[in-house]
């Protein structure tokens, strides 16, 4: 579970239209970034989707979490929930998705959810 507290959302700086939502587990002293391609609109998880999104998972790191790549460090199996992006300054997001990964640095369920 991400802990809404630390919760940073970004534009990656490649001008590749990714946004991201990256946060941190403090139980397991992890950073999460969970990163969407395409744009700001609201973006649900729909039955077949694949990659949905890409997760790069870094053990043994503080809040504030910001690592990305040009790709996941884990498999995506499942994702629920969705993500709206508002371009600020500075770019917010309202989230509340689950995303079951496996393979690399964690398998298992990861959280992520800034609905009150």
């Amino acid at each position: 579970m991400l802990d809404p507290s630390t919760l940073e959302f970004f534009e990656l700086p490649i001008g590749s239209l990714r946004y991201a939502v990256a946060g941190q587990d403090r139980a397991s002293n992890t950073c999460v970034t969970l990163v969407w391609w395409g744009n700001t609109d609201p973006i649900c998880a729909m039955p077949g989707m694949q990659d949905w999104p890409y997760v790069v998972i870094t053990p043994g790191a503080q809040a504030p979490c910001m690592q990305w790549d040009y790709g996941g460090n884990v498999n995506v199996d499942n994702a629920t929930g969705c993500v709206d992006f508002a371009v600020g300054p500075p770019l917010t997001a309202t989230v509340d998705v689950v995303v079951q990964v496996s393979g690399g640095p964690y398998t298992g369920t990861i959280v992520a959810d800034n609905v009150p």
